[in-house]
């Protein structure tokens, strides 16, 4: 009970009340189109800047089937995120697929790149 419903909802609370304090700016050498889909990358662990940005559109991410996975994807889905699951060892190509999806019907995306 605890890892499954506490946990994901005190993760929740600290990330949005960490998140009233963060500033991100977006820096491009052009300005980019709003229809412009968006892939965010970061290193495992590092989704700490993922949080802090207010997208305007949804996000996918992928998050693996493991127990660590479903913990990250209840919290991502808290948070707004749209999750696609699939892992290296487990369903790759069905959750990379479903990523590609959501891109394709207007959503941005993010990836853990290492």
């Amino acid at each position: 009970m605890f890892r499954t419903i506490i946990l994901p909802f005190l993760a929740v609370t600290v990330i949005r009340a960490l998140r009233l304090t963060w500033r991100v700016r977006i820096v491009t050498e052009t300005p980019m189109p709003k229809e412009t889909a968006l892939v965010f990358c970061f290193w495992h662990g590092h989704q700490a800047a993922l949080f802090a940005y207010r997208p305007q559109r949804p996000i996918a991410v992928l998050a693996s089937w493991s127990e660590d996975g479903t913990l990250q994807a209840k919290i991502l889905s808290r948070l707004g995120y749209v999750v696609c699951r699939g892992s290296s060892t487990r369903g790759a190509a069905a959750g990379l697929k479903a990523v590609i999806g959501k891109l394709q019907h207007g959503c941005d995306a993010a990836f853990a790149v290492d």
